[in-house]
């Protein structure tokens, strides 16, 4: 159960950084593997501190900056 909250938590956040209206499907098809990369490694960060107090690390800004510019590249074209 606690795994699953911060897989969802995760997901949710990473939509939310890249654009509030974009579904699952929409970045499984720009970068899935990229994708499931950054919600492990953001959901393991939240299960060793809840509560972020140092932010994202510096692995999830560069995967989150990478991916919202494959995306944003993949909307624009």
């Amino acid at each position: 159960k606690t795994l699953t909250s911060l897989i969802d938590g995760a997901t949710a956040m990473i939509k939310a950084s890249i654009q509030m209206k974009i579904t699952d499907d929409d970045i499984l098809a720009v970068d899935a593997e990229l994708y499931n990369r950054l919600i492990k490694t953001l959901a393991t960060s939240m299960y060793y501190d809840r509560e972020l107090s140092n932010g994202y690390s510096t692995g999830v800004r560069i995967m989150l900056t990478n991916l919202r510019s494959e995306i944003v590249g993949a909307t624009n074209a």
